[in-house]
């Protein structure tokens, strides 16, 4: 699990946010450096990328969305996953039961053959659950 603190007046207030993977499970991938050879673009997933998102990436507020930053689980290259949502709402959402479900992909900058042009990132994807703790 994972968690940051943002203090919305300098003083006592907090909005404490945590991420976790979606299906509460999965055995983290083995970490390391970037390949020495690019590893070729592929649109896949595996149960341990969200299990090592979740439990290494840094989260931290910036204005109305939350920027999760970490490396790609599969390429291990830097990417930062902007959420947002009240971007585009400037008016209260109406109530829904979204569990805060995020499906996230690699943007990596890093070389991966056979990528489409105008897409980036190796082609991975994980889906974690963002929350706002109280």
């Amino acid at each position: 699990m994972l968690s940051a603190r943002r203090m919305t007046d300098g003083r006592t207030a907090a909005t404490v946010w945590s991420m976790r993977t979606a299906d509460g499970g999965g055995a983290p991938v083995q970490g390391g450096e970037p390949a020495a050879e690019p590893l070729p673009y592929a649109e896949v997933t595996d149960e341990g990328y969200a299990t090592e998102v979740a439990e290494t990436f840094s989260v931290r507020q910036f204005g109305p969305a939350v920027l999760l930053s970490g490396d790609c689980p599969r390429c291990r290259h830097p990417i930062t996953c902007p959420i947002v949502g009240e971007v585009y709402r400037r008016e209260a959402p109406a109530p829904s039961i979204d569990p805060g479900y995020r499906t996230l992909l690699c943007g990596c900058a890093g070389d991966h053959p056979s990528r489409p042009d105008g897409l980036t990132g190796c082609g991975a994807y994980w889906t974690v659950t963002l929350e706002v703790e109280s």
